[in-house]
């Protein structure tokens, strides 16, 4: 029997394919099955492992199908921005978990760099972990707690909420050994999903969001000078966030929904099919081409 497996979110919503909570050929037993198959791996279950062993199983590397992660846009809901506010500062928002490679320690030092140029903006920390008794206690000791908020751990379905009495949405990861982003973008999409412009660490992911589409602010990863430098380009451009932020929301709905990732798979799925000598009538699962 064929070996199909399907980990893909939002599929249902175009009534194109099944959604099941695990891949079949996971494992490197099961890929032996899977030789003449086509597998398609989504954001779900970890990539490189899934890759990997496909290879080492003898899988043809054009039978993989990659589809990155994406933002489910009914979580977040950008007409409550700005109905409520933290602090009536610009306001940067974190959401995620609160580990050291996230490096909020360089923002507070920015941020308390910032007031002595008499440049106040307030942090909202939306989540917890290790580091939120260190990073709350360095925001005591640098002057700065009276605009930083530490909201701890909340529900996935909260934070969409909390964003919104926010100004942007910031991720600044320190550089890793790999020299890149190890994940997909997840944290920027949602920020974006609210409606907000994103402050960001230019890794490449970052990069292709935002940079020359009006959709935040890049720096250097690990650069406090430059940090510094984006935080006050935020500053002069206050009144420019709403519309970028109105921008990354159109954008990430566009490029990176769960909608747009099926859609962009379903043509993807076709060409993989179209080399099966013994699939030539189409696969009975997929939505047939339009008849001319």
């Amino acid at each position: 029997m064929p070996c199909e497996g399907y980990t893909v979110h939002g599929l249902n919503a175009l009534g194109c394919l099944p959604k099941a909570s695990a891949l079949p050929c996971c494992k490197d037993y099961q890929y032996r099955r899977c030789l003449n198959d086509s597998a398609i791996e989504g954001g779900s279950v970890g990539i490189d492992e899934f890759v990997r062993a496909g290879l080492r199983c003898g899988i043809e590397p054009g039978k993989i199908l990659v589809v990155p992660n994406a933002v489910e846009l009914d979580r977040f809901t950008p007409v409550l921005n700005g109905r409520d506010r933290f602090f009536p500062e610009i306001t940067l928002g974190f959401a995620g978990g609160l580990i050291a490679w996230q490096a909020l320690d360089l923002l507070l030092d920015a941020l308390a760099a910032l007031r002595a140029e008499r440049i106040v903006i307030g942090l909202a920390v939306i989540g917890g972990g290790a580091m939120l008794d260190p990073w709350r206690e360095r925001a005591l000791a640098l002057g700065i707690a009276d605009k930083v908020v530490f909201t701890g751990q909340v529900a996935g379905d909260a934070v969409g909420a909390l964003l919104a009495r926010c100004d942007l949405g910031y991720s600044g990861p320190r550089v890793m050994a790999i020299g890149s982003m190890y994940h997909s973008p997840i944290k920027l999409y949602e920020y974006m999903a609210q409606g907000l412009p994103v402050l960001a660490a230019a890794f490449d992911d970052a990069r292709k969001l935002v940079a020359g589409r009006g959709s935040g602010f890049l720096f250097a990863p690990g650069d406090a000078a430059d940090l510094r430098r984006a935080l006050r380009e935020v500053q002069v451009r206050r009144a420019q966030l709403s519309g970028m932020g109105a921008a990354a929301r159109t954008l990430v709905a566009a490029e990176h929904s769960w909608t747009a990732r099926v859609r962009d798979l379903i043509p993807a799925v076709r060409g993989v099919l179209a080399t099966r000598a013994d699939r030539r009538a189409g696969h009975p699962m997929l939505p047939q081409a339009a008849s001319s």
